[in-house]
Order: C-alpha cells, then sequence, then structure tokens
C-alpha cells in the first residue's frame, strides 16, 4: 500500500520556500507517494499542487483547527513535513499524535530573530523540537543558537543550460529578485553608478517585483539612468532571456538562507558576486570560482565589480567553474536523493518524540530566563514550572 504523506505550508505563493515544498510534492508523487496539503493561506502555488492530484485544504482560523483535528484524522498518515518556521503551531500539535513529523525550516537568522521576539511561543518549540531539517549549513549555524539537533538539504534547480554567453564588448550585470532594501539593491545600484563613472562597457538589468514604496522610490530616483533597464517581474521565457542577458549575477542581500536565484546563475553557467551571510554561498568552492563579499558593504561590492570589469577572462573562468560545482551539488538528481532518504529514514527509523510542550500552555505565562541556565514561567505572579536551555 502507497504510504501517505502530510504537507504542511504557511502560505502558496510564488516565493521560495513554497516552491521548494512544490518540488518536494512532485518528487514525492511520482515516487508513489499520496500527498495531501493544508496551507494557512491560498496563493497562485496552488493549482500546480492540484495538478499533481494533491489534495488542497486551506486552514483559515489555525488555533481552532490545530485544536480540534483529531488522531483518528491523523493516522492515516506515515509522515508530516511542516514547511517554514510559520508552521510552529501545526508542528506542536502534530508532534503529539505519534506520527513522526519534520520541520523543514528555510528562513533566514533575521527573520528568526524578528519572529522569536514578536512571538514568544516560539523559541520554546524551536529549541524543544526533535527533528529539524533546513537548506543549508549557514542556517544550520543560525539554528543551533536553539537547536543543535538539526540536519541539511541543500536547496537545488532544473538544469536550464543553454551554452555559455558569447564574447560580448560589455561586461553585464544583473540583479533577480524582490526589490527591498534587504535584498541590497540600493548598494548595487549606487556601486553600479560609481563603477560607470570610470567605466563606459557596462550595464545592470534588474529584474523583479517592484511595486512596493522601496521599489517605486528607487526606480523614480534614477529613471534618468538609460544604462540601467528595469525588468520588472520575470518568468519563464522572459526570465531565460533575462540571464541569458548578464555575464555576473549580483546578489547583495542582507541574508538569504539559501538563494535559489544563486542555484540558478550557477546551472547556467553565469559568474557570480554574492555577500557572505547567503547559505547558497556553498556553491561556491573557493575564492576563485565566484567573488563572496561582506554584507551591507557597497565599497566590498564596487570593488568586486571593479575586479571583474578589468579582468574579462576572470569572468569566464568563474562562468564555467560555477558550471561545474552546480553539476557536483546541487542538481536535482542530488536533491532528489538525499529528499527521499529524509523522507523514508523517518519513517521506517526514527523514533517519534512526544513533546509535552503544548502552545496553549505557553500563552498564560510569563516567561523569565534565569542566569542559571533554565528558563521559569510564571502564571499570576507564582512560579509555575521551569524548563532547562539547551
Amino acid at each position: 500500500m502507497n504510504k501517505k504523506i502530510l504537507l504542511v505550508s504557511h502560505e502558496l505563493s510564488l516565493t521560495g520556500a513554497p516552491l521548494v515544498l512544490l518540488r518536494v510534492a512532485t518528487i514525492l508523487r511520482k515516487k508513489g507517494f499520496l500527498i495531501d496539503l493544508f496551507s494557512y493561506k491560498f496563493g497562485a502555488l496552488k493549482s500546480n499542487f492540484e495538478d499533481l492530484g494533491i489534495q488542497v485544504a486551506e486552514i483559515r482560523d489555525r488555533s481552532r483547527f490545530l485544536i480540534q483535528i483529531s488522531r483518528k484524522q491523523l493516522s492515516s498518515y506515515a509522515l508530516i513535513i511542516c514547511n517554514t518556521v510559520m508552521t510552529y503551531k501545526a508542528v506542536d500539535v502534530f508532534q503529539r499524535y505519534n506520527i513522526p513529523v519534520i520541520w523543514y525550516i528555510h528562513e533566514s537568522s533575521i527573520f528568526l530573530e524578528k519572529l522569536i521576539d514578536e512571538k514568544r511561543e516560539v523559541e520554546p518549540i524551536l529549541r524543544n523540537f526533535y527533528n529539524i531539517y533546513t537548506v543549508s549549513d549557514y542556517t544550520k549555524k543560525c539554528l543551533s543558537k536553539y537547536n543543535n539537533n538539526c540536519k541539511v538539504i541543500n536547496n537545488c534547480v532544473e538544469d536550464c543550460f543553454c551554452g555559455y554567453s558569447p564574447k560580448n564588448n560589455k561586461i553585464r550585470f544583473g540583479f533577480i529578485g524582490s526589490i527591498i532594501k534587504e535584498k541590497g539593491v540600493n548598494s548595487l545600484i549606487d556601486a553600479f553608478l560609481r563603477l560607470k563613472e570610470c567605466c563606459d562597457n557596462i550595464s545592470l538589468s534588474i529584474a523583479g517585483n517592484y511595486e512596493n514604496e522601496f521599489g517605486l522610490k528607487l526606480k523614480t530616483a534614477i529613471s534618468d539612468k538609460k544604462e540601467i533597464k528595469w525588468l520588472g517581474p520575470v518568468k519563464d521565457r522572459a526570465k531565460d532571456e533575462f540571464f541569458s542577458s548578464i555575464d555576473i549575477l549580483c546578489v547583495p542581500s542582507d541574508e538569504e538562507s539559501s538563494s535559489l536565484v544563486l542555484f540558478e546563475a550557477a546551472s547556467r553557467g553565469l559568474a557570480v558576486i554574492a555577500t557572505e551571510k547567503n547559505g547558497a554561498c556553498s556553491i561556491i568552492r573557493n575564492r576563485l570560482d565566484s567573488l563572496v563579499i561582506p554584507s551591507n558593504d557597497c565599497e566590498n561590492l564596487y570593488n568586486a565589480m571593479l575586479c571583474l570589469v578589468k579582468n574579462p577572462n576572470k569572468v569566464d573562468y568563474m562562468k564555467k567553474a560555477m558550471r561545474e560545482n552546480y553539476l557536483s551539488c546541487a542538481t536535482i538528481d542530488i536533491f532528489q536523493q538525499n529528499l527521499l532518504k529524509m523522507v523514508n529514514d523517518n519513517i521506517d527509523n526514527l523514533p517519534v518524540v512526544s513533546n509535552p510542550l503544548y502552545l496553549e500552555r505557553f500563552k498564560i505565562f510569563q516567561q523569565i530566563r534565569t542566569s542559571s541556565g533554565f528558563r521559569d514561567y510564571y502564571f499570576c505572579e507564582k512560579k509555575f514550572f521551569s524548563i532547562k536551555l539547551k
């Protein structure tokens, strides 16, 4: 009998974590698993899951749904995979029902810290959950502050290689992603405009949604700069055309847990400039393959771009090196092998740990961290219980 797996997502938008979950679902369906999906919110990817024959249910009232769901309703599942840290409520509830639960966390440390600061019930669940997987060694290191019981499955992308771009008299830089401050687009533009003062043979293409206050303000401020092309959101053929029109992808984000666009650039044989707080930089095996610079450092970004403009042969070397690195560690076949091992290990071998820390309890307690390594929980100014911190 085919084994049944439940996937849980916080949303189904056309963004990184839901797209990774869609890849997970696609692989598992091809391998004969039966899949159901619970999502806190529907989005553009809902139809993609349904096209795979997956039943998609929306959880609008999360608290009520998670409290009312019964052991009998979940007993048909051999495994539950909760996607992103935002599914913490489902993790806390589902771990009680003697079914293996995987918490598949994609978020960066900046997002984690902000969420933990805003939602105090997240931290005790994160500290005490027994089975976390994440998308890069970088995020594993970030999570180790709360939980050392983490394993890594690196992200992947499809192989879209169509050959190396022909020699061009220009060095063509590119950016693709959301046009928000955290992505470092303003630093990239500043560095490019400064570089333009001494180098004529350069261009910059920016692809992504800029329909927000920051994006619109930035676009308006440089509307007279003809050497910068604003493409807006791109997908399918337009996305292929974007990548084929550049030589170097710039990923100047403040932080990225594991940037899929960096993997895409590598698969297509492009050179990369990326900031060091990016889990996907694991694909850059050494400093000759592409350039890794400090985050939030416009001066280093400028110097990296200048270095490649002055050394076009270095760009050609990087393109080939990144392509080879992609083939060695970020293909779909490699991801599939690791994913199936994770699933089979958890279904067949992993003991289920019923965690006594239930989410409903923490909402009524005041939490105080002590110097002796414990967190005390008070109710009506009376100490109720303590948890030892790891």
